[in-house]
């Protein structure tokens, strides 16, 4: 297992370095000039040209990617130009935010993803299986955004139950925490479900028509232990390589989904720091999802590694 964490660690740093390049020249090929847009309609060209000389925008783009990369090996993630606040600063202070979104809409996808599919699988080619399906379907083709806001105008506006945007810290209150997230962490979740539950029946489907069921139903176990003990548990290894890449989709889709409900996460963040040209805010901010991606990664691989005993690395 320490072999297996050190190789996929030594694997990450080629993987961060290039998420990083890619990051820096594709900010670089957007339209638009920031010393523009921070200096405002109004200014004239030699503030222009004092602002890009100020953050060196008039350098090369290989220098200011060297001077980047350097910055980085160092800690440094620059400093917000529309914040006038470090970049990390920036980042942690709605960090809690976008983890607690996904955290939500985690735990919500997992057990009801899992229950669809695993239904479905049970009760295959009936109105049941047939049901579960569409249900799946329609989570996974229904755009999320319009998804948003009609349950802005039925939950909140029309009934009042939930607020319909803002975020409440934790720390502040509990249900004022959870009644802030409900609403945007199933809309976060519905396409998920829907794609845990299609893949969920596919592994369970497979399974159940093994050699070793149709055996343990002669022998006489009951249909529930055949089910949980038995298929269900060797059907998990697909479920929990699902689980990780579904927990990545969610931290990358809480952008939408806080833009839409006014939370001040990284994902609301990052879509203003786009409209500003906000270069280094962009930049750190998806270099630290790219970071998340790989780590969740690592950490499928260890627990696929430990769930099934048949797997070695070492």
């Amino acid at each position: 297992m320490t072999k297996l964490i050190a190789f996929r660690i030594a694997q990450a740093i080629p993987v961060m370095f290039v998420v990083a390049v890619l990051t820096f020249l594709l900010m670089h090929l957007l339209p638009g000039d920031p010393a523009t847009i921070i200096a405002g309609d109004a200014a004239d060209q030699e503030s222009i040209a004092q602002i890009r000389r100020d953050l060196g925008l008039d350098q090369p783009v290989p220098v200011q990617l060297w001077l980047w990369i350097t910055n980085l090996a160092q800690g440094d993630f620059g400093r917000s130009l529309m914040l006038n606040q470090p970049v990390a600063e920036a980042v942690m202070q709605r960090l809690p935010v976008t983890l607690s979104l996904a955290f939500v809409a985690f735990v919500i996808t997992i057990p009801v993803g899992i229950a669809l599919g695993v239904i479905a699988a049970v009760w295959r080619d009936t109105w049941v299986d047939s049901a579960v399906m569409i249900l799946a379907l329609v989570g996974v083709s229904v755009p999320n955004f319009w998804i948003a806001i009609l349950s802005v105008i039925l939950f909140s506006v029309t009934l009042g139950w939930l607020p319909s945007a803002g975020y409440v810290p934790l720390h502040d209150s509990f249900s004022g925490w959870l009644a802030s997230l409900l609403q945007p962490a199933v809309v976060l979740a519905l396409f998920q479900i829907g794609y845990l539950a299609r893949m969920t029946r596919s592994a369970m489907l497979e399974v159940l028509d093994q050699d070793y069921i149709r055996t343990a139903r002669a022998k006489g176990v009951t249909p529930m232990r055949t089910i949980l003990k038995h298929a269900f548990r060797n059907s998990l290894m697909q479920v929990v390589t699902v689980s990780g890449y579904i927990l990545s989709l969610l931290i990358g889709g809480s952008v939408v989904i806080e833009q839409i409900f006014a939370m001040p996460g990284i994902g609301r963040l990052l879509v203003q720091a786009i409209m500003a040209r906000d270069y280094p805010v962009v930049q750190g901010t998806m270099l630290l999802l790219g970071f998340a991606f790989v780590f969740i990664n690592i950490v499928i691989d260890i627990v696929y590694a430990w769930v099934d005993p048949r797997v070695r690395y070492d």
